[in-house]
């Protein structure tokens, strides 16, 4: 079977979109998510977000996400950050990949993954096919459902005005 044909522009505007999280710190919450009561800071923890193929190696994303202790119901509770709830990676990448398992399978999204730089096991993606997104906004991009949280990582521009800004050929 042939390769699947990845458009090298593709493939940099996601790699670029992962790579925009690499550090960051997501620290947003306003009251405990389990009891609305108070919280305060108690740690940060890391967080692996993607696996991206750099220059023949594997890097790993990593992000911040900072945990909340509640003052009423004493429980540990994370910041608002984007992952989906018992998925340890992050929610743009598992975006990606079940938005376009109406199109792929499983083995064959995973080989179009690993052309774009993105790491993710076939069988992670098949344990993902169960996950409910069809409300996920995408683009139509390529060929491919390119999820529009994948395009907002890099916060600056709108998904449309960056995509825009990649076709015209100008820069970021």
């Amino acid at each position: 079977m042939r390769d699947p044909i990845v458009p090298p522009m593709l493939a940099d505007i996601i790699q670029n979109a992962l790579l925009s999280v690499e550090g960051m710190t997501f620290g947003d919450l306003k009251k405990c998510p389990f009891c609305g009561g108070g919280i305060q800071q108690h740690d940060v923890r890391k967080k692996r977000f993607a696996v991206v193929r750099q220059r023949g190696d594997h890097h790993t994303i990593y992000v911040q996400v900072r945990r909340y202790y509640c003052k009423e119901c004493h429980r540990l509770c994370y910041a608002n950050a984007p992952f989906y709830p018992d998925i340890r990676m992050g929610a743009p990448v598992v975006d990606l990949c079940c938005l376009n398992l109406k199109d792929y399978p499983y083995n064959r999204f995973s080989r179009i993954l690993e052309l774009i730089g993105i790491i993710v096991h076939r069988g992670t993606i098949r344990n993902w096919a169960h996950l409910n997104l069809e409300s996920v906004p995408f683009l139509k991009l390529f060929g491919y459902n390119i999820p529009l949280s994948l395009l907002n990582l890099s916060g600056e521009q709108s998904p449309e005005s960056l995509l825009l800004s990649v076709l015209s050929g100008q820069k970021k």
